[in-house]
């Protein structure tokens, strides 16, 4: 059951593995509530209903601020498991155990994400997997995508309708902060020979997958 065939065989199974409602998701929305509460004197979670990208982008911050404070210790991912598959560690066994790849956080992330009310995106790159989130209510056309020119017209500074989060950095030890998170996803697309494959989990979930 825990188990990914990897971006081979229909990579968009992965979505299958993100899963928002287990109770210790809750607990870390309520975390990411109060600091929500704290930066902006309002602790609700709106979704997409505001229209305002900035309201989305404090949303998907408090959330990977609440799991910065789960200390949870980064484990390297088994060679080349994005050909071959690899053992996925749900949300909530990411939460219980204070571990995961780099797959399992982000995966955790779009959980989250998802619980909220907002659209996440899980990306792929050459050996790497980061979270990704629709700043407004939209989905790709298809539930995945392999085209990368797709996301570099999303992704224009100024002017982005996605943002990318380098899950890896919320781990413990790193104390990097929401924004550079950001930098760091956006910088995994400077080789553009690397990508592999973004899924869109509200494309997906929309077909009951």
């Amino acid at each position: 059951f825990d188990e990914w065939s990897g971006l081979l065989f229909m990579p968009e199974i992965i979505t299958a593995f993100v899963t928002p409602n287990y109770p210790k998701i809750a607990q870390v929305i309520r975390d990411a509530a109060g600091i929500l509460n704290k930066w902006t004197g309002n602790p609700s979670f709106t979704g997409y209903q505001t229209r305002n990208p900035n309201n989305i982008k404090l949303q998907m911050a408090a959330i990977y601020t609440a799991l910065q404070m789960q200390g949870i210790v980064y484990n390297n991912p088994p060679a080349s498991y994005e050909m071959i598959g690899q053992r996925v560690r749900l949300p909530h066994m990411v939460l219980e155990q204070k571990q995961g790849t780099c797959l399992d956080l982000a995966i955790l992330y779009a959980a989250c994400l998802e619980s909220v009310g907002l659209f996440p995106l899980l990306f792929f790159i050459k050996g790497h997997a980061f979270g990704g989130c629709w700043l407004e209510e939209e989905t790709f056309a298809d539930c995945m995508v392999d085209d990368v020119s797709a996301i570099e017209k999303r992704i224009v500074s100024g002017a982005e309708e996605v943002l990318l989060v380098e899950c890896t950095d919320f781990v413990l030890g790193k104390k990097i902060e929401f924004d550079k998170a950001l930098k760091h996803g956006k910088d995994n697309l400077l080789n553009l020979s690397d990508f592999e494959c973004v899924v869109d989990v509200q494309r997906l979930s929309l077909i009951h997958i």
